[in-house]
């Protein structure tokens, strides 16, 4: 931008920023954060709500269970579902019941932000999945859920076994 070549800047940043950024993706950031923020808030009764109807489920489990449950939930989900709604919902759980089981709600927040990074299996997943979708002269539908459906479940496992030990050890 600061570059000049015959008068003229090396890059255009009107045209940059008009063609090279995706305004969707920080328009809706910017519009989940106060969302988010709103449902997390304990004058809202959603931890509330979420306790008394998810609490029984979850009572008896332990700790690695419990996050088990939540890091499976989410990585199906948001491979059919927006990531960040996921996040937010999963997130509510997390912060209503992690204590009720025991568990450090730090570690399966880390691993629930880990788990909606893993939207491959469905178009509707992620950009990067339509785009799989998309180009069928490079690959056929059925080798891309088959390739994405066993990373998914190796990911998983990767994620409530390692993610979780290295999770606890730092946090």
């Amino acid at each position: 931008v600061f570059i000049k070549i015959n008068g003229k800047p090396l890059y255009d940043f009107q045209a940059m920023a008009r063609n090279g950024i995706q305004w969707q993706m920080i328009f809706l950031s910017v519009m989940i954060m106060p969302i988010s923020n709103a449902l997390l808030a304990d004058n809202t009764g959603i931890k509330q709500f979420v306790s008394a109807t998810f609490g029984p489920m979850v009572s008896g489990l332990s700790a690695w269970l419990f996050v088990f449950a939540v890091v499976v939930s989410v990585v199906v989900l948001t491979n059919f579902f927006n990531n960040m709604v996921i996040a937010i919902v999963f997130l509510s759980i997390v912060a209503a019941l992690a204590a009720d089981v025991g568990a450090n709600s730090v570690v399966p927040a880390v691993l629930i932000i880990m788990g909606i990074t893993l939207a491959i299996l469905t178009p509707a997943a992620s950009p990067l999945a339509a785009f799989m979708h998309g180009q069928t002269a490079w690959l056929r539908p059925k080798d891309i859920y088959w390739y994405s459906l066993v990373t998914l479940i190796i990911l998983m496992a990767v994620l409530t076994t390692i993610g979780y030990a290295w999770a606890r050890l730092l946090f």
